[in-house]
Protein backbone atom coordinates (compact mmCIF):
# COMPACT_ATOMS: atom_id res chain seq x y z
CA UNK A 1 0.00 0.00 0.00
CA UNK A 2 2.85 2.39 0.63
CA UNK A 3 3.85 1.80 -2.89
CA UNK A 4 0.47 2.96 -4.08
CA UNK A 5 0.60 5.94 -1.79
CA UNK A 6 4.04 6.92 -3.05
CA UNK A 7 2.95 6.48 -6.66
CA UNK A 8 -0.15 8.61 -6.03
CA UNK A 9 1.92 11.31 -4.34
CA UNK A 10 4.41 11.28 -7.16
CA UNK A 11 1.65 11.51 -9.74
CA UNK A 12 0.10 14.42 -7.83
CA UNK A 13 3.43 16.27 -7.77
CA UNK A 14 3.92 15.74 -11.52
CA UNK A 15 0.39 16.93 -12.15
CA UNK A 16 0.89 20.09 -10.03
CA UNK A 17 4.17 20.75 -11.81
CA UNK A 18 2.44 20.39 -15.22
CA UNK A 19 -0.42 22.69 -14.13
CA UNK A 20 2.06 25.35 -13.00
CA UNK A 21 3.98 25.17 -16.30
CA UNK A 22 0.77 25.42 -18.34
CA UNK A 23 -0.46 28.32 -16.21
CA UNK A 24 2.81 30.22 -16.78
CA UNK A 25 2.64 29.60 -20.54
CA UNK A 26 -0.94 30.78 -20.65
CA UNK A 27 -0.02 33.96 -18.80
CA UNK A 28 2.93 34.61 -21.12
CA UNK A 29 0.99 34.09 -24.39
CA UNK A 30 -1.61 36.83 -23.85
CA UNK A 31 1.10 39.41 -23.34
CA UNK A 32 2.70 38.37 -26.62
CA UNK A 33 -0.69 38.47 -28.35
CA UNK A 34 -1.43 41.80 -26.71
CA UNK A 35 1.89 43.20 -27.92
CA UNK A 36 1.16 41.92 -31.43
CA UNK A 37 -2.36 43.38 -31.35
CA UNK A 38 -1.05 46.69 -30.01
CA UNK A 39 1.49 46.89 -32.86
CA UNK A 40 -1.25 46.12 -35.41
CA UNK A 41 -3.50 48.80 -33.93
CA UNK A 42 -0.63 51.31 -33.95
CA UNK A 43 0.04 50.48 -37.61
CA UNK A 44 -3.64 50.89 -38.47
CA UNK A 45 -3.82 54.22 -36.62
CA UNK A 46 -0.64 55.42 -38.31
CA UNK A 47 -2.05 54.51 -41.75
CA UNK A 48 -5.35 56.23 -40.91
CA UNK A 49 -3.49 59.33 -39.73
CA UNK A 50 -1.46 59.43 -42.95
CA UNK A 51 -4.63 59.05 -45.00
CA UNK A 52 -6.31 61.88 -43.09
CA UNK A 53 -3.23 64.06 -43.55
CA UNK A 54 -3.25 63.44 -47.31
CA UNK A 55 -6.98 64.14 -47.45
CA UNK A 56 -6.50 67.40 -45.54
CA UNK A 57 -3.69 68.45 -47.87
CA UNK A 58 -5.89 67.78 -50.94
CA UNK A 59 -8.71 69.76 -49.36
CA UNK A 60 -6.36 72.62 -48.57
CA UNK A 61 -5.08 72.64 -52.16
CA UNK A 62 -8.65 72.65 -53.49
CA UNK A 63 -9.56 75.52 -51.19
CA UNK A 64 -6.48 77.46 -52.20
CA UNK A 65 -7.18 76.69 -55.88
CA UNK A 66 -10.79 77.80 -55.49
CA UNK A 67 -9.71 80.93 -53.67
CA UNK A 68 -7.16 81.67 -56.38
CA UNK A 69 -9.80 81.07 -59.05
CA UNK A 70 -12.23 83.39 -57.22
CA UNK A 71 -9.56 86.06 -56.93
CA UNK A 72 -8.74 85.61 -60.61
CA UNK A 73 -12.44 85.81 -61.51
CA UNK A 74 -12.89 88.94 -59.37
CA UNK A 75 -9.84 90.47 -61.04
CA UNK A 76 -11.27 89.69 -64.49
CA UNK A 77 -14.61 91.26 -63.50
CA UNK A 78 -12.82 94.32 -62.16
CA UNK A 79 -10.77 94.58 -65.36
CA UNK A 80 -13.92 94.24 -67.47
CA UNK A 81 -15.65 96.94 -65.44
CA UNK A 82 -12.63 99.18 -65.86
CA UNK A 83 -12.69 98.60 -69.60
CA UNK A 84 -16.41 99.41 -69.64
CA UNK A 85 -15.84 102.63 -67.69
CA UNK A 86 -13.04 103.72 -69.96
CA UNK A 87 -14.88 102.73 -73.15
CA UNK A 88 -16.39 105.52 -75.14
CA UNK A 89 -18.51 104.43 -78.05
CA UNK A 90 -17.55 105.85 -81.39
CA UNK A 91 -19.58 108.82 -82.45
CA UNK A 92 -21.42 108.48 -85.70
CA UNK A 93 -19.83 110.34 -88.53
CA UNK A 94 -22.06 112.95 -89.94
CA UNK A 95 -22.88 112.16 -93.50
CA UNK A 96 -25.30 113.56 -95.91
CA UNK A 97 -27.94 110.95 -95.84
CA UNK A 98 -29.93 110.99 -98.98
CA UNK A 99 -33.08 109.03 -99.28
CA UNK A 100 -34.27 107.80 -102.57
CA UNK A 101 -38.01 107.59 -102.77
CA UNK A 102 -39.62 104.68 -104.52
CA UNK A 103 -41.80 105.23 -107.57
CA UNK A 104 -44.91 104.61 -105.50
CA UNK A 105 -43.83 107.20 -102.90
CA UNK A 106 -43.07 109.73 -105.62
CA UNK A 107 -46.47 109.15 -107.24
CA UNK A 108 -48.28 109.60 -103.92
CA UNK A 109 -46.24 112.69 -103.06
CA UNK A 110 -47.03 114.35 -106.36
CA UNK A 111 -50.72 113.31 -106.12
CA UNK A 112 -50.90 114.83 -102.62
CA UNK A 113 -49.40 118.03 -104.09
CA UNK A 114 -52.46 118.21 -106.35
CA UNK A 115 -51.08 117.04 -109.67
CA UNK A 116 -53.19 114.99 -112.05
CA UNK A 117 -52.27 111.40 -112.97
CA UNK A 118 -51.30 112.41 -116.53
CA UNK A 119 -48.88 115.08 -115.25
CA UNK A 120 -47.37 112.64 -112.71
CA UNK A 121 -46.90 109.99 -115.41
CA UNK A 122 -45.21 112.47 -117.70
CA UNK A 123 -42.93 113.82 -114.96
CA UNK A 124 -41.87 110.37 -113.71
CA UNK A 125 -41.80 108.83 -117.17
CA UNK A 126 -44.31 106.17 -116.24
CA UNK A 127 -47.46 104.94 -117.85
CA UNK A 128 -50.70 106.78 -117.03
CA UNK A 129 -52.46 103.49 -116.20
CA UNK A 130 -49.71 102.55 -113.78
CA UNK A 131 -49.96 105.88 -111.98
CA UNK A 132 -53.75 105.64 -111.78
CA UNK A 133 -53.48 102.09 -110.46
CA UNK A 134 -51.06 103.17 -107.68
CA UNK A 135 -53.34 106.06 -106.72
CA UNK A 136 -56.46 103.84 -106.63
CA UNK A 137 -54.66 101.22 -104.58
CA UNK A 138 -53.56 103.87 -102.10
CA UNK A 139 -57.06 105.33 -101.84
CA UNK A 140 -58.52 101.85 -101.21
CA UNK A 141 -56.04 101.24 -98.40
CA UNK A 142 -56.95 104.53 -96.75
CA UNK A 143 -60.64 103.68 -96.76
Amino acid sequence: MTLLLLTSLLLHLVTFYAVIILFRRQEAEPTQDMDKKMRQMEDILAAYTEEMKASNERLLQEIQGTAAAEISQKQKVADAEEVQRSYTPPLPQEQDETFQLSDRAKVLQLYAAGKKPEQIAEELQMGTGEVELLIRFHLQLEN
